[in-house]
């Protein structure tokens, strides 16, 4: 992952509510409005913001609040759904990277590059 791209995504941090977001193929973080209806614990997507982002982002980004970048349960299951992509999660104590493999969810490390496909 670029230096440019993770200081992009520690910019997303924040302690009250969680932001949420797509990496693009061009190695450009969008910012997508978090539309869930509990910003502070959870965060959706939508429809509009999938429409126009999914089809060219590479990965997943969003922040824990107050947390740390560990994998919640909610993640999982998220991941899982978007398995064809990388997933970032920005956290109080680091940026943490994962994919997933076959119906489970595993740290992924990366080489500094912007990752094309998993």
């Amino acid at each position: 992952m670029s230096a440019s791209i993770l200081k992009a995504l520690r910019s997303k941090y924040d302690e009250e509510l969680e932001h949420v977001g797509f990496i693009m193929s061009d190695g450009s973080v969008v910012e997508c409005e978090n539309v869930s209806s509990t910003p502070a614990e959870a965060f959706d997507v939508s429809a509009t913001d999938l429409d126009r982002y999914a089809d060219e982002a590479i990965a997943t980004w969003h922040t824990h609040p107050k947390a740390g970048s560990n994998l919640s349960v909610g993640d999982l299951e998220t991941f899982l759904l978007w398995n064809t992509m990388l997933h970032y999660i920005v956290g109080k104590d680091d940026i943490a990277c994962y994919r997933t493999s076959g119906r489970n969810v595993v740290k992924h490390e990366t080489d500094g590059s912007i990752p094309r496909s998993l």
